[in-house]
């Protein structure tokens, strides 16, 4: 599910700002990667607080939030985040 969420957004994203999303092994020991995408659970962050930050070519997504790729015409639920719109924001 969040291969396919962050492949669909970098897709997205690529199609406006003229740029190739890539994939790298996580055991890459290539320098070539722009972006490193992780997920943490934070000490003092609980849910619905800070979802996702970026600093330093990172984006970090917060592992204690309830994450799901929704498809066209799929009702929202609060409680689950879209993490395509996460991904492409």
């Amino acid at each position: 599910m969040l291969k396919t969420a962050f492949r669909y957004a970098f897709d997205q994203l690529s199609k406006v700002i003229s740029k190739e999303f890539n994939e790298e092994p996580a055991n890459s020991t290539s320098d070539l990667e722009d972006i490193s995408i992780s997920f943490f659970t934070p000490d003092s962050n609980g849910i619905g607080l800070i979802v996702s930050t970026s600093w330093q070519k990172s984006i970090y997504f917060n592992g204690n939030e309830k994450w799901k790729k929704y498809i066209i015409g799929e009702k929202v639920d609060p409680k689950q985040r879209d993490i395509t719109w996460e991904a492409m924001n």
